[in-house]
């Protein structure tokens, strides 16, 4: 029985060359601008695709968050810019036909994320489907972050039905907020002057801004 070769030798029949076998692992130099640079644009990525996540998290509509992955500074809506002009420590109802009034409101999230708030998206009927009792808010995920988030958007306030909700859980909900220093959007298609909710809901809120 012949001897078992060793690794060696079926290396060198395979053509592995050991005189030309690199010495050892390259270094890196973590101080040059090439891999300065490379990190930069890495942790970058890293961040926005975090970002992009909790914007989903927060349950912005998906064409709006589509809307908002494109956007950039030159082409942000002039109803955000007079939202971040106008919403201090305050809320904001922003009443009118115009577009773009929910992407405003969803890009004005997405600046608060960015300086360290808590956002949160809902449509008024969901919200309000969930608020018959507000004194059992731990048992609703809904409600709880409707009351947490820091930065609030309720929309479509036009579509809700008087006869199915009370609204005085709807102002218990932003007299709470404004109280707790909360910022919060309402956005509706119709004017206080045409309808006795969004009167109701304008008297609870700091600001009117039309669209």
């Amino acid at each position: 029985m012949s001897e078992p070769k060793k690794a060696s030798d079926i290396l060198e029949e395979l053509g592995f060359d050991f005189n030309n076998m690199p010495l050892g692992i390259p270094v890196v130099d973590h101080l040059s601008p090439e891999y300065i640079e490379q990190e930069r644009k890495f942790q970058q990525e890293k961040e926005r695709e975090i970002f992009l996540a909790d914007l989903q998290l927060a349950k912005i509509p998906l064409k709006h968050f589509n809307l908002l992955k494109e956007m950039t500074v030159k082409n942000k809506p002039d109803l955000y810019s007079r939202i971040r002009k106008e919403m201090k420590e305050e809320s904001i109802l922003i009443c009118g036909p115009n577009k773009p009034k929910t992407l405003s409101a969803c890009a004005w999230l997405a600046h608060r994320y960015k300086k360290g708030d808590s956002i949160f998206y809902i449509k008024a009927f969901d919200l309000l489907k969930e608020a018959t009792d507000f004194h059992s808010r731990n048992k609703s995920p809904i409600l709880r972050r409707a009351f947490k988030a820091k930065a609030l958007v309720i929309d479509n306030l036009q579509n809700v039905n008087l006869h199915d909700i009370n609204i005085s859980n709807l102002s218990h909900l932003l007299s709470e907020r404004n109280d707790n220093g909360q910022r919060t959007i309402a956005i509706s298609t119709t004017f206080p002057e045409t309808s006795l909710l969004i009167k109701s809901i304008a008297e609870s809120m700091d600001r009117l801004i039309t669209a």
